[in-house]
């Protein structure tokens, strides 16, 4: 059974819409994150991440909680996320 994340717990407490960036990636990308990395590199995981981290942003900027991968404090989806503080 998998236990629902801290990002999920907080959405729920704070009655706000929640996402899950590695989810949507892989739906998108059609493969895992893991897949994707090992396919295209480590480079190329990250420039796509950080395009949707920003797509999700402009789309939600308020009453919103997104959960990220660990990867999300390296650039470039470090600075995506300094642009909406």
């Amino acid at each position: 059974m998998r236990l629902p994340s801290l990002a999920v717990i907080a959405a729920m407490a704070f009655r706000r819409r929640f996402t899950d960036v590695i989810p949507t990636f892989e739906t998108l990308a059609g493969m895992s994150f893991e897949l994707f990395r090992k396919k295209y590199g480590m480079d190329e995981y990250l420039s796509k991440e950080a395009e949707l981290l920003r797509s999700i942003l402009q789309r939600n900027l308020t009453n919103y909680v997104v959960a990220l991968s660990s990867s999300a404090v390296e650039e470039p989806s470090r600075s995506v996320l300094l642009e909406y503080k």
